[in-house]
């Protein structure tokens, strides 16, 4: 997925990638090491979380923005995303419509989210 993801940046002259990370504590390290302006962040890492990673480089005080990029279509998604701090999420099912919408506007201040799941009854 990494490798996609940095394949599609690639082509973009006003982005540009500056680390990658395999897991939610390098990811905490890289973070540290980088200060990037935006984070793509999975829900679903191995060790530290998604959720857990993005509560804690919000906590740190780090002016990067973090999208969540995940498979969970769940009811609450949307919740958690936004209680962790982070400034957006977009699915992996609709990634080739919405990332680089989803970077792009993230990077502009703006949150980013179009229209997870709903609770039934919400």
């Amino acid at each position: 997925m990494r490798r996609g993801i940095r394949a599609l940046l690639e082509d973009e002259p006003d982005l540009e990638i500056c680390g990658e990370a395999s897991n939610g504590a390098e990811g905490l390290e890289k973070e540290a090491e980088l200060r990037p302006d935006l984070i793509i962040m999975d829900l679903s890492m191995p060790g530290v979380g998604g959720v857990s990673a993005a509560h804690r480089i919000k906590q740190s005080g780090s002016s990067a923005k973090i999208l969540v990029f995940t498979n969970q279509e769940l009811a609450g998604v949307e919740r958690i995303v936004r209680l962790s701090g982070c400034e957006g999420v977009v699915l992996k099912a609709n990634a080739s419509r919405d990332l680089l919408l989803g970077i792009r506007t993230v990077l502009k201040g703006r949150k980013f989210y179009p229209g997870l799941a709903k609770a039934p009854g919400a």
